[in-house]
């Protein structure tokens, strides 16, 4: 007989699957164990907007963290708003997974919104994530070249000045973190 990653996904009800969300919290490992397995193997289809859905409203702090680690899992293009809007979350635990999320998922667009975390970010265990996450977006310029480029930077100040803030506040960020 095949095994279960040979059959490809495996349809679940509904209530099976937020059963299986609600058990991420669970203390026992093997019951956590079972329901991550049961999440991964369920259609893409399925199991997004049921861990979309578990990280945006879910009452257990822990449970939104273990669906958010298995959402990345799933390589979905709705997983960049999703970790967006978790940049600002109180969550440090789900700080940390965007932060890491955006190291490996390169989008210029989010530099500006990464500046001002690394200007906010007062946990000393999750500014290392947040500075790799920067750096992977590139050189300095690079970083000051996207942190310009948003519509209400460009009203302020001329381009040049745009870009001096941009670099002088990133060095600020690495020098007191770094």
């Amino acid at each position: 007989p095949a095994s279960a990653q040979e059959r490809g996904p495996e349809a679940v009800s509904a209530e099976v699957l937020q059963a299986a969300v609600d058990r991420l919290g669970t203390l026992d490992y093997s019951v956590r164990m079972n329901a991550s397995r049961t999440i991964r193997r369920a259609p893409p289809a399925q199991a997004v907007p049921g861990l979309t859905r578990a990280v945006a409203e879910h009452a257990d702090g822990y449970v939104r963290f273990r669906a958010l680690v298995l959402l990345t899992g799933f390589k979905d293009p709705r997983t960049a708003d999703v970790m967006r809007g978790l940049l600002a979350d109180p969550n440090n635990r789900l700080r940390e997974v965007a932060y890491a999320w955006y190291e490996h998922h390169q989008s210029p667009g989010i530099v500006p919104e990464l500046l001002v975390a690394a200007e906010r970010e007062q946990d000393e265990f999750l500014r290392p994530a947040l500075i790799r996450a920067l750096a992977a977006h590139g050189s300095v310029a690079a970083v000051a070249e996207g942190a310009c480029g948003t519509a209400s930077a460009a009203t302020v100040a001329p381009p040049a000045a745009q870009t001096a803030n941009a670099v002088h506040r990133l060095r600020r960020t690495v020098l007191r973190f770094g």
